[in-house]
């Protein structure tokens, strides 16, 4: 009987020690996500912040981005004096497209979907935005060069200026009229190349589409070029808007729409109400992309093309006669 009631307390005294471990261990985890919570939140409050963009500029000029920057510079200048810049920057330009297009097939199982792209001349490439990569992943869906329209204060980080200078890209001053980057949009239009825009003007946070500007609409217009719509789904998981690091293996489609034209409005009085008009018209377009390609995007398995779907090929399209 003894025997019995030390056992009894024996297993008593482990099961306290096993209650009290498993306690210990549930209390550490809550702290533990309690903690990652926080420090999620935080890192995401300042990402999102107006201020983040000042204080990844510190951190890239106190890691050496002014040196290279400096470097690159010297470098540009004295291809410039040779005129061997935009050959250097054509050459760059295709053979990271090349690298570009590989990797979005294998890395993030990209597909691109489409009908008929212009084969000459130039045009306007529009697209929603909804991260930092949209630039690159949205031009190696076509086989054309696109220049990008970009705010002013990617110049103003270190290293992410002498990548952007590098590919052609030029600044602009959001909020105002700027008639330089204006000026500058135009001669990219005057040459075989296409200038790259996003009608919302800043990236999204939850992949919908935004307000749209007119400056797109006014720009075809006045050039006389069309604009080729351009959607994604996917590339806000890769490196979404306040996002740090780069996440591989997403899926990612894009799908390129069929040229607009707008010469029944080149001898016409541009009015901000018809560039209004015009831009929400652009928008619905873009909208319904988004919508089909989302449908597409979902079911897809990552390994094939939709059997019901086209993939993109140059061609020209007649305009509107």
């Amino acid at each position: 009987m003894e025997k019995t009631e030390v056992i009894q307390k024996k297993d008593q005294e482990k099961e306290k020690i096993v209650d009290g471990a498993l306690a210990t261990t549930m209390l550490q985890s809550e702290q533990i996500a309690l903690t990652n919570k926080k420090s999620k939140d935080f890192f995401t409050s300042i990402s999102k912040s107006q201020d983040f963009q000042k204080m990844l500029s510190k951190v890239l000029e106190s890691t050496g981005g002014l040196g290279i920057d400096l470097m690159n510079n010297v470098f540009v200048d004295i291809l410039e004096k040779l005129g061997l810049f935009e050959k250097m920057s054509k050459t760059l330009y295709w053979s990271t497209w090349l690298w570009l297009r590989t990797f979005f097939r294998i890395a993030w199982k990209g597909r691109v979907y489409g009908d008929m792209f212009p084969e000459y001349g130039s045009g306007i490439f529009v697209g929603n935005h909804v991260s930092h990569l949209d630039p690159f992943m949205l031009s190696q869906a076509i086989h054309k060069r696109v220049i990008w329209m970009s705010k002013e204060e990617n110049f103003q980080t270190p290293i992410v200026r002498s990548i952007f200078k590098n590919f052609g890209a030029f600044p602009l001053k959001r909020g105002t009229h700027d008639e330089v980057a204006w000026a500058t949009a135009k001669e990219v239009l005057k040459t075989d190349n296409w200038l790259g825009m996003f009608p919302e003007g800043t990236r999204s946070f939850d992949g919908t589409l935004g307000e749209f500007h007119t400056g797109p609409i006014r720009m075809a217009i006045e050039a006389r070029v069309p604009i080729v719509p351009v959607v994604s789904a996917g590339l806000e998981k890769i490196l979404p808007k306040g996002g740090l690091f780069i996440k591989l293996g997403v899926p990612v489609s894009i799908m390129v729409g069929s040229p607009i034209y707008y010469e029944e409005y080149y001898d016409t009085e541009l009015t901000y109400a018809l560039l209004e008009e015009l831009a929400d018209k652009l928008k619905a377009v873009m909208t319904d992309m988004l919508d089909k390609l989302h449908a597409i995007h979902h079911l897809r398995d990552g390994s094939s093309l939709h059997e019901t779907e086209k993939q993109l090929s140059i061609g020209y399209p007649r305009a509107k006669e």
